[in-house]
């Protein structure tokens, strides 16, 4: 665990430690996993002093092209509108 941090992120790095060891998990980078896994946390809180990438959004954009309102008009209706559309394709 990097020096910073704070008491609860200390523990949290303790457990994940501990459990990935006693599963057996990563071989021998249980510390390297639980300290990664911390400072991820640290870094989507905002509390890192990096400006590194956090990884992908929790949420995606929803797309507002043509292509997406195309695709969800496919989705509404039964069989006929599937055939339907099918023909027109």
């Amino acid at each position: 665990m990097p020096i910073k941090g704070t008491k609860k992120e200390k523990r949290q790095y303790e457990k994940i430690k501990k459990s990935a060891k006693k599963s057996g998990r990563y071989g021998g980078r249980a510390e390297e996993v639980a300290a990664r896994t911390v400072m991820k946390k640290r870094r989507q809180k905002g509390k890192a002093t990096t400006k590194a990438s956090s990884g992908r959004p929790r949420k995606a954009a929803k797309r507002s092209t043509a292509r997406a309102k195309k695709a969800a008009a496919g989705r509404k209706g039964g069989r006929k509108t599937a055939r339907r559309r099918a023909k027109k394709s």
